[in-house]
């Protein structure tokens, strides 16, 4: 009768060892993904520091007539988008190992091996509870992953239609704004602002977007 009741022990134990080397090829996934998030923040400080660049150039008029200058998101950039994307604390998930050794396999009696099966059950419903963690943990940094750079995508692309509208001529567009600048008037048009608004605002969500706390320990 022990030996049957071994023979369950010994089940037990095999499920363990299963669910222990899942536990590990998620850590490894996971670990993986951030390291994918912390190569795209650091595009996205690259990429967003350009909308900084163009609004250095706005009046004070312009601003105001913006709204950069109530923007919560303007004053939380001291320096530029760059310095603030790598200020971001990178997540740090409980990747801490999950116990692994050999089980007896010899017991005296029925309550010795019953208190070694309450033992390993207690181990693996653990192991299931980490797993459920670290699953639900790699979906959403997969979807935010997704989200972001496909947020980014769109935005290089308002990038270029934007320049292009600001500096038609380009070299040249950006010669004779300097000109109108030193003589006086505003390094931007009117029609510069509608463009470089939008831009403000679509980095300010994509900025959002990476300070989501799946990225924060």
């Amino acid at each position: 009768m022990l030996r049957e009741e071994l023979a369950d022990y010994n089940r037990l134990c095999f499920a363990f060892r299963e669910l222990h080397q899942k536990h590990e090829e998620q850590k490894i996934r996971i670990i993986t993904l951030l390291a994918q998030g912390a190569e795209l923040k650091r595009r996205l400080a690259d990429g967003l520091e350009k909308t900084e660049r163009l609004c250095r150039r706005l009046s004070q008029l312009q601003r105001r007539q913006l709204g950069l200058l109530l923007d919560p998101l303007y004053y939380s950039l001291p320096g530029s988008a760059k310095t603030r994307l790598s200020q971001m604390a990178v997540l740090k998930p409980e990747l801490e190992p999950v116990p692994i050794r050999e089980f007896p396999q010899e017991y005296k009696n029925k309550r010795e091996l019953r208190e070694a099966e309450i033992r390993i059950i207690t181990m693996i419903d653990g192991v299931k509870k980490k797993l459920l963690r670290l699953e639900l943990l790699e979906m959403r940094l997969r979807e935010l992953l997704v989200s972001v750079t496909g947020a980014m995508e769109v935005y290089e692309l308002q990038w270029r239609k934007v320049r292009r509208g600001i500096y038609p001529l380009g070299i040249i567009s950006v010669c004779w704004k300097c000109i109108k600048q030193i003589l006086g008037g505003s390094y931007f048009s009117a029609k510069d602002l509608g463009g470089i608004a939008f831009l403000w605002d679509l980095s300010g969500n994509i900025a959002g977007m990476a300070d989501s706390p799946v990225f924060q320990g």
